[in-house]
């Protein structure tokens, strides 16, 4: 029981996995799943549809943005239980919907819900929850919703071709709350004095491995006044322009320069395999080289993607695409909570990487719009990826240039 004591971050790691790949790799990464038959079912245009989609992306901008606030008003783990269980609801109301308004409503009120039982929570709580190996835990448990995505993918297609969307929504719901709600009730805990434990690796007799105290760090309302904090929102929000490009248009660049849809299959497939492993390679780099060289890898490995895809024709080129897609795009999930807490450290961690999180959301969800501008100005997807090399390098310069470089000290 001792032993199960101490080592109950494991546990902790184990249901955030559970609980994060079920929430982000079900019920939001599939939810693309929803749009033809939806638009089959009520008759409405494509376009009408996907407008949800946008709508699900404001509350992946705004509420990081806003966490810092909210986590100071209300109890963190009682906030986090009754938006998991306002998340299984909104969800489900998408299966009773009968207009395009109700789908609106449902989508806008399920990217709410679910963003507070996403990333930025259970970043804070690896956070608390570990010393040692903390961005191998980070990288292990962001992992899960494309591991998740992989196989609801496969299975929600089959349900929706032989029970309908509607009947594989209310299964999704009903496996989200079977599987989320048992672990944030009663398996996971905010910090783990609340066990009369210490963060896993801060028993060890080591200076590194003492826990993170409270008053460890920087405020964000001090730093939201000075340029650093600015100049390195701008360069994650660029950076995260990049990273969503491999998205949301690197499998319609390879239809456009006439490869088979299931060729571009194929390399989706791939890109979301490299994804998996790429996090936890990435939090593994984290841990042994800190911040400055695992952002300095992520960052390369970005680079080299868009220029694989843009000299796509040479020899070994898609390889690269492969091995490399994944650890950069990685740097979307597991490198902003490391910056954030190498940058700014534990004082006000959850404003910072809220924001952090947000400002790269924000310009992720450009990315699409902007590259379809630049295909049907241009007739292919090339300039955007090569702009995105200069992007990539330039915001990777800015932002490793301000990492670990505190702009004040805090007694």
């Amino acid at each position: 029981m001792e032993r199960l004591k101490k080592h109950y971050a494991m546990i902790i790691a184990a249901a955030s996995f559970l609980c994060l790949g079920v929430v982000n790799g079900v019920l939001l990464n599939c939810y693309s799943l929803l749009v033809v038959p939806i638009c089959a079912d009520l008759g409405i245009p494509r376009s009408q549809m996907q407008l949800s989609q946008t709508l699900m992306g404001i509350g992946t901008i705004l509420v990081p943005m806003l966490s810092g606030r909210i986590y100071a008003k209300y109890r963190f783990m009682r906030l986090m239980k009754t938006a998991a269980v306002l998340t299984i609801l909104t969800y489900l109301s998408l299966s009773f919907a009968r207009s395009i308004l109700m789908i609106y409503i449902s989508a806008l009120a399920l990217s709410i819900c679910a963003t507070l039982v996403s990333w930025i929570p259970f970043s804070i709580v690896i956070n608390n929850w570990f010393v040692k190996s903390r961005g191998t835990a980070i990288g292990a448990v962001f992992m899960s919703s494309g591991v998740f995505g992989m196989l609801a993918s496969i299975a929600g297609g089959f349900l929706i071709e032989s029970i309908g969307w509607r009947a594989m929504v209310r299964v999704n719901s009903a496996i989200t709350a079977a599987v989320v709600l048992p672990l944030i009730f009663f398996v996971i805990y905010e910090r783990p004095e609340q066990l009369g434990l210490l963060p896993y690796g801060a028993d060890e007799n080591s200076e590194t491995s003492k826990p993170d105290t409270v008053n460890d760090g920087l405020l964000f309302h001090d730093e939201i006044r000075r340029p650093r904090l600015w100049l390195m929102l701008i360069s994650i929000l660029l950076t995260g322009f990049c990273v969503n490009s491999l998205t949301s248009s690197m499998n319609a660049y390879f239809r456009d320069i006439g490869r088979s849809a299931s060729y571009a299959a194929n390399i989706s497939a791939g890109y979301m395999a490299s994804l998996a492993a790429g996090k936890i390679l990435l939090g593994i780099l984290y841990d042994r080289f800190g911040a400055q060289k695992a952002t300095l890898f992520t960052l390369t490995a970005l680079l080299l993607t868009h220029l694989s895809l843009v000299l796509v024709h040479i020899p070994g080129a898609i390889a690269v695409v492969i091995a490399c897609s994944g650890p950069g795009a990685a740097f979307a999930t597991v490198a902003l909570p490391e910056i954030s807490k190498q940058s700014f450290g534990n004082r006000d961690y959850n404003s910072f990487t809220g924001v952090i999180n947000g400002f790269c959301n924000a310009g992720g969800a450009l990315s699409p719009s902007i590259f379809g501008i630049i295909r049907d100005c241009s007739g292919s997807y090339l300039s955007g990826f090569t702009a995105a090399i200069f992007i990539t390098a330039a915001s990777g310069i800015l932002l490793l240039s301000l990492i670990s470089r505190p702009s004040a000290k805090e007694a």
